[in-house]
């Protein structure tokens, strides 16, 4: 008989705790509140007095995002938050139905399993916000990484919104990731990994690298969209 589990993916999240690390070869990299990376297992029909394996599976869209400043800015750039959006939904409530073993996950471009438990997501919010600590600096020579949790389905149409201080100006810079003039989809239940180079004059170069994919790379194009080349 399948198990059954419910939870809630928050639209505003931020680092786990109050104390920000030292950098580590010139990258701070803000503790992961793990209370939002809900995980899974389930086995049926186990042996009276026997030991189990429990196989874990995430039930979450992880995004961890790395920003840095362009090597030819000599400044400081301050991020303030970074604001994700999707017109699947991001954020809100989740149903899991836990049932054992795998099901393939082909969304990308290389195939995989994943848990078979499902998730049945009812989104509050297409919007996502990442409020970073306060006086959070980029520059050439050092970086942030953080990781955002999402709903545990597939994510499409997804947007980057970055809200900075350049030069002592607050700016923000929208970039839409699509491939092909299609929108990306970012499959359920993985880790994908996006680092953002950020420039003055509301520029911005973004790379990705899914931990199953191979890496790709976007570049800026006119009307702020990020397209993968």
């Amino acid at each position: 008989m399948a198990g059954k589990a419910s939870f809630t993916i928050p639209a505003a999240q931020q680092m786990a705790g109050t104390t920000v690390p030292a950098a580590v070869e010139n990258v701070t990299t803000l503790p992961v509140d793990m209370s939002n990376a809900w995980m899974f297992a389930c086995k049926e029909d186990a042996p009276s007095g026997e030991k189990v394996q429990l196989d874990f599976y995430p039930a979450f869209t992880a995004f961890e995002l790395t920003l840095t400043a362009d090597s030819d800015y000599d400044g400081d750039i301050t991020v303030k938050k970074v604001e994700l959006i999707s017109e699947t939904g991001l954020a809100g409530n989740v149903a899991a139905t836990l049932v054992t073993g795998t099901r393939p996950n082909t969304v990308g471009t290389a195939s995989h399993t994943i848990g078979a438990s499902t998730y049945v997501c009812t989104p509050a919010t297409g919007n996502l916000t990442y409020t970073l600590p306060a006086d959070t600096k980029v520059n050439k020579t050092s970086s942030v990484t953080f990781t955002v949790f999402a709903l545990p389905q597939n994510i499409a149409g997804l947007k980057l919104k970055f809200y900075v201080k350049v030069d002592g100006e607050d700016a923000s810079f929208t970039g839409t990731l699509s491939k092909g003039g299609q929108p990306i989809t970012f499959g359920a239940c993985e880790k994908h990994r996006i680092k953002g180079v950020a420039v003055p004059g509301n520029l911005w170069k973004i790379f990705y690298a899914p931990g199953i994919i191979e890496a790709d790379q976007w570049v800026e194009v006119d009307g702020g969209s990020i397209i993968l080349e």
